[in-house]
């Protein structure tokens, strides 16, 4: 929405004013249920792996994520993020979400090793509807990427599973579009040999 470009825009300049290379910000958004999370930082191998590492260890849900990479090499990544409940993530202000944030700012540097995986039960519930997943590659829609979608049941830490088997082949994710609509998922990731 012009309103959330207006945000990013925002946030975009306190970094370029402070000189930062890597920023990270944070806002409740109550309308939509989630917790909008910005990330932009130069890029690296391994990078978005470790960012969903790092949410999956916090204990959030990655609703929804939009995932762009420059051809300078630099990531300005936008996660829509919920508690295991369905709300906004730390909505209650608990302290939860800035710890997140320093988790995340730890994430960008290469040395830093991703969170020990500690996934939240799955709802019981879920084992009522059948869902059966599917992935699909196409290599003649983009240039210079492979496009893999991945569809099926959601579950905790599936974002950060994903993103780990990408980064283990030595696959460079140069966007992705992550959708969760009810209990199923439907994301698309760009992929490209690493460079």
């Amino acid at each position: 929405t012009p309103e959330q470009h207006s945000w990013h825009a925002s946030e975009m300049a306190i970094a370029a004013d402070i000189g930062a290379g890597d920023h990270v910000a944070a806002r409740i958004a109550s309308a939509r249920g989630v917790t909008e999370v910005l990330v932009s930082a130069p890029d690296r191998p391994g990078l978005f792996a470790d960012l969903a590492a790092t949410f999956a260890a916090a204990g959030a849900n990655v609703a929804d994520a939009r995932i762009f990479t420059t051809r300078s090499g630099a990531v300005f990544d936008v996660f829509a993020i919920q508690d295991s409940q369905g709300g906004a993530f730390d909505a209650e202000g608990s302290g939860r979400l800035k710890r997140l944030l320093v988790a995340l700012e730890r994430s960008l540097k290469a040395d830093a090793a991703p969170p020990p995986a500690k996934d939240p039960p799955a709802p019981k519930r879920l084992a009522a509807f059948a869902i059966e997943p599917w992935v699909a590659f196409d290599n003649e829609a983009a240039a210079s990427d492979t496009i893999v979608e991945v569809s099926g049941r959601d579950r905790p830490g599936l974002l950060r599973d994903l993103a780990r088997v990408f980064a283990d082949q030595g696959l460079a994710v140069t966007s992705a579009h992550v959708d969760g609509v009810g209990e199923r998922v439907a994301d698309a990731f760009y992929l490209r040999t690493g460079e």
